[in-house]
């Protein structure tokens, strides 16, 4: 189901299968809410992002139809969609439905 509610058990699940905690702001935005999130790099932002993309975006979504997160030059939105590409593989071989539909060949 894409859009859905994301569980307690849902986030232990993804803490499990990841390796680490996720801070409570992350919590917060991966469920929808608007959340103060942290200035500057490394702090998680982007990983929550995609997850919120992944598990709680009400469409779904496409290599072509991604927006990224910030802009860090031309080459960053090849990078994010590697890294959202990852995480939807872990999740997905982990029993998640995700909002990612990879179309055949690969992108570009």
């Amino acid at each position: 189901m894409i859009g859905r509610e994301i569980t307690d058990e849902d986030i232990a699940k993804i803490e499990k299968i990841f390796g680490f905690k996720l801070y409570d702001w992350q919590i917060d935005y991966i469920r929808g809410k608007e959340v103060a999130r942290p200035y500057g790099r490394r702090t998680g932002k982007t990983f929550a992002y995609i997850l919120r993309l992944l598990l709680n975006s009400p469409f779904e979504i496409t290599e072509k139809s991604i927006t990224t997160d910030e802009y860090h030059g031309i080459e960053y939105r090849d990078w994010f969609l590697r890294e959202l590409i990852k995480i939807d593989t872990v999740l997905k071989e982990n029993g998640f439905e995700t909002s990612f539909k990879r179309r055949k060949g690969g992108f570009r």
